[in-house]
């Protein structure tokens, strides 16, 4: 036997060394230079070009492969396809010239997008200049065109290299207000062009360019006294003038109008204080549409034009009439009349979906400069009040638009009862989008009901809507929130100095913020507490009474509750809401079968709310694709109270933050003892200190059929990394509790209505906790969640995407960084611990629940969050 050990070792011995010596050779072998030239060729073409010049240094074979590639190569992406991306660093004239030397056939140069270039050549130093660019340029003879972004080098081409066309998009990156004075551009008769997209930059004049398309101006100052005596782009097809400073005589203007109406194709008009003359586009369209000026216009944009009339939109309207998409009013043109006139006209409006009355544009409401500040810039003298249209004028617009998709009313203060809007020839069969900003006088009962007529109604955003009245209304006999009597910018004015003076709390500002949980704090610490809590406060029903105020509307200091209001919804299509410094004290979901989300939110700073979007957006994750998701949203409503969920069985994401009074014991039963038909992910911004002790044993004792994880984030400012990336993976572990359920016969856990059949720590669940930091701030989770902790201590599977950015030292937990991309792949790594639980027959529920509790705003003042 002894001697057979011997042999089997030396056989073994040599069998590594062999296997060894062939996975060497192995290793060593160089396969890519055993390719031929054309097949590396061909491998170029998908490899950006900054990699494929860092391969010509690699060996002979490689640089051979290059020299030949760049020889025939006709077109390049220097920013390989990243176009808002600047080109490689590091260049310098010579470089760059030695590299286009090598292509002599290109002829289409892209994302030529240098960070910085020196205006002119400087001796004895090696730098990335204008004239250094334009020599290798001129280097490559059948060069047709290329793409920049470069103000001084686009303008050196124009006047170096005119037979170049500019590709794609001309966008200049610098552009800012006050506009810079070294933004300088010149445009030339003879530039080649389509597009033109300039944003803070002076240009003397806008010439007759034959071959552009579309022109955006932003911010542009016009420098000379006749900057459109010339214009004529027979071509053009989009027109965007906005707050740009040009002439300030109205008769200027002229040629600009009639330019436009001699573009035939002309789809897109938007003009945005820009003071052309009162009447002169009605004489211009009376002229031009026979032979079809404006003609084919779909999208008509008119903001702070003030010497724009009514007759001036009108007459738009009625030629664009067979084509047109969107309308945006401004506030002074917003009127029953104009509408009264269309529907005399007894038009039609085949392809109309997008209506925007009281339009003020975004840079206005969010500039944080005083007008005058605007004027001495150069911009036009315009101030907007309000829009004057009535109920009566919406009812028009109803029977003129029927088709209409997307409605966005700013700022209109005589509406009143939405639910006269309605006709019986027309019930907005098709509008789908509904927002609501400003219209302060809108009855409450009115819109609810308003609401329940539009059967196809999907989204609504409301902003400052339904506004809680001052304190001492009662008193004195006043109507709450009609606005009679007091202007709506009084009435704004006054409920925001309320938000600021009236309603906190006397010892809020010595609060001191929450502190972060105790890292080293264990379960038995935790069961301990829970414990002390359960015999020092046993556990009572109580209803709570309604938070009040002090007012000072009277001589004395009077204790007066919150005037209630309550938005009722009943919608059978209606899949979310967002409301905005809205003043409901309660929420109720009557019959949404489809609702998805609700929004709300206070912003202290109402003058500069953006409204740059009318549809909801559903999704604040990643920027690829993501389903969408059943979403309650509450946010900033200062004095929203409870929330009353009767039927609205899919909603799976409610979002609470900076609602002051929320009673959030309240909101967390009625969500929690939803039937358990979708997972759902609760995100809230308290701003006052909360008590996690009893919260947890709220929710853990409680007879909700779920488990359940409460996270406490402590990032200030925000950070939504670990409240984006935990919808990433919540579903996983549901998804493999079903599996489980249905499949592998796994009893299903459930919990009754008794608090005392789980009268102590931790209740009948499995319960841990999970701490770290993200981005420099803790968090802690304190949770039920089935294999979530040997999920998160497995090592990376063979799906493992290790190119994907989380991993557990930016986020609680990152599926993807360990290859646990579904529930199959997830149950493989799981198994003992499956195994275990089917022994103890141990059960499991179908659904989850994720708190999500952001700590930041709880000294009592809101933070600031471009998230929210």
């Amino acid at each position: 036997m002894g001697p057979r050990k011997k042999t089997s070792k030396l056989q073994s011995s040599v069998g590594s060394i062999v296997e060894e010596h062939a996975l060497t050779s192995f290793e060593r072998k160089d396969y890519i230079n055993e390719l031929s030239h054309e097949v590396l060729c061909h491998i170029f073409r998908y490899l950006p070009m900054k990699d494929i010049m860092c391969m010509e240094c690699l060996s002979r074979k490689l640089r051979e492969a290059v020299s030949l590639y760049l020889r025939v190569i006709k077109i390049v992406d220097l920013c390989a396809g990243r176009w808002w991306e600047y080109m490689p660093s590091g260049f310098t004239d010579r470089s760059f010239l030695i590299l286009l030397k090598k292509m002599p056939d290109l002829e289409q140069l892209y994302g030529l997008h240098p960070r910085y270039l020196e205006r002119r050549r400087v001796r004895g130093y090696e730098a990335f200049s204008i004239p250094g660019v334009l020599e290798a340029l001129q280097a490559c003879p059948n060069l047709l065109g290329l793409e920049t972004s470069h103000l001084e080098l686009v303008e050196a081409i124009w006047n170096y290299m005119p037979q170049v066309h500019i590709l794609g998009k001309f966008r200049n990156r610098n552009g800012a207000f006050p506009i810079p004075a070294e933004n300088k551009l010149t445009i030339p008769v003879t530039a080649k062009l389509q597009t033109l997209h300039l944003v803070g930059v002076n240009v003397p004049e806008i010439p007759c360019v034959s071959m552009l398309r579309h022109l955006y101006l932003k911010w542009v100052r016009l420098t000379k006294p006749q900057p459109f005596k010339d214009f004529l782009c027979v071509n053009l097809r989009s027109f965007v003038m906005r707050n740009c400073a040009g002439p300030t005589n109205s008769l200027k203007y002229v040629p600009l109008v009639t330019g436009l109406a001699s573009a035939r194709n002309l789809e897109q008009l938007e003009l945005v204080r820009v003071p052309f003359l009162g009447g002169l586009i009605q004489h211009v369209v009376e002229d031009s549409w026979r032979s079809g000026g404006f003609r084919n216009l779909h999208t008509i944009v008119f903001g702070a034009c003030k010497n724009a009339l009514e007759v001036d939109l009108g007459y738009l309207i009625i030629t664009a009439a067979r084509r047109l998409h969107e309308l945006r009013i401004q506030p002074s043109l917003t009127k029953d009349g104009v509408f009264s006139a269309l529907k005399m006209a007894e038009l039609e409006f085949p392809q109309f979906e997008t209506l925007h009355l009281g339009y003020v544009d975004d840079f206005l409401l969010q500039c944080k400069m005083s007008h005058l500040e605007l004027v001495k810039y150069g911009l036009a003298d315009v101030i907007e009040n309000p829009g004057i249209i009535t109920d009566i004028g919406i009812k028009v617009v109803n029977e003129v638009f029927t088709n209409i998709k997307y409605l966005l009313i700013y700022n209109c203060p005589h509406l009143h009862n939405p639910h006269q809007w309605i006709t019986d020839h027309s019930r907005w069969s098709r509008l789908v989008d509904l927002t609501l900003v400003r219209c302060h006088a809108i009855r409450l009962e009115s819109f609810c009901h308003f609401v329940e007529l539009l059967p196809c109604l999907e989204f609504i955003c409301l902003d400052q809507m339904f506004r809680e009245p001052p304190k001492g209304c009662a008193r004195v006999g006043l109507s709450a929130g009609t606005g009679i009597g007091v202007s709506s910018a009084l009435v704004s004015n006054q409920n925001a100095s309320n938000d600021n003076n009236q309603h906190h709390h006397p010892n809020e500002a010595n609060m001191p913020p929450a502190p972060p949980p105790v890292n080293n704090i264990n379960n038995n610490q935790r069961q301990q507490e829970h414990d002390d809590l359960s015999k020092a406060r046993p556990r009572v029903a109580v209803r709570r009474k309604r938070m009040a105020d002090k007012s000072t509307s009277t001589s004395d200091p009077v204790t007066e509750d919150d005037h209630i209001q309550v938005l009722s919804l009943k919608s059978k299509n209606l899949v979310g809401i967002t409301l905005t410094n809205c003043g409901i004290t309660d929420l109720v979901l009557k019959d949404c079968p489809k609702m998805m989300f609700i929004h709300v939110f206070h912003n202290q700073d109402e003058n500069h709310t953006a409204l740059n979007q009318s549809k909801v957006q559903l999704s604040d994750g990643p920027s690829s694709p993501q389903p969408l998701k059943q979403t309650f949203y509450s946010t900033r409503c200062r004095v929203l109270k409870q929330l009353k969920i009767e039927r609205a069985p899919i909603v799976n994401r409610f979002d609470f933050a900076q609602c002051k009074k929320l009673d959030m014991d309240q909101v967390l039963d009625q969500i929690l003892r939803m039937p358990p038909e979708r997972n759902r992910i609760i995100y809230m911004r308290p701003m006052q200190q909360i008590d996690s002790i009893a919260l947890e044993r709220q929710l853990f004792q409680g007879p909700y059929p779920y488990h359940i994880a409460v996270v406490h984030e402590f990032s200030n400012p925000p950070n939504i990394h670990n409240k984006v990336r935990i919808r990433s993976w919540m579903d996983t572990i549901a998804n493999i509790c079903q599996e489980l359920i249905k499949y592998e016969f796994f009893p299903e856990t459930t919990r009754k209505d008794d608090v005392n059949m789980y009268p102590k720590y931790p209740w009948g669940r499995d319960i841990y906790t999970l701490e770290g930091i993200v981005d420099g701030a803790p968090y802690s989770m304190i949770t039920d969640f089935p294999w979530l902790r040997t999920l998160r201590a497995a090592d990376p599977n063979s799906y493992a995407r290790c190119d994907f950015e989380d991993d557990e030292s930016t986020t609680i937990y990152a599926p993807r960084r360990k290859g646990q991309l579904s529930a199959d792949i997830c149950m493989e790594t799981i198994g003992e611990e499956i195994s275990e639980c089917r022994q103890s027959k141990k059960g499991v529920f179908q659904r989850v629940v994720v708190l999500f509790l952001h700590h930041c705003d709880m000294p009592g003042e809101p933070v600031d969050d471009d998230y929210i």
